[in-house]
């Protein structure tokens, strides 16, 4: 059961990515890929910051 809990704790993340891909296609049809690598590494490296900065010393659980 733990393997089936990883896959859903996952699932927003493949959806956000499905979500925000023709974002990031606009993004670098205009400006060029640079700008949407470094504005996704930004993006990640802000998240893994306030995850490592916030985050419970437990983590999370689903239910």
């Amino acid at each position: 059961m733990p393997l089936v809990l990883s896959g859903f704790a996952m699932l927003p993340t493949g959806a956000v990515m499905i979500a925000f891909s023709p974002v990031s296609a606009l993004i670098s049809k205009r400006f060029g890929p640079r700008t949407t690598f470094v504005a996704g590494a930004a993006i990640l490296f802000v998240a893994n910051l306030g995850r490592a900065l916030f985050a419970h010393p437990l983590g999370f659980t689903l239910g």
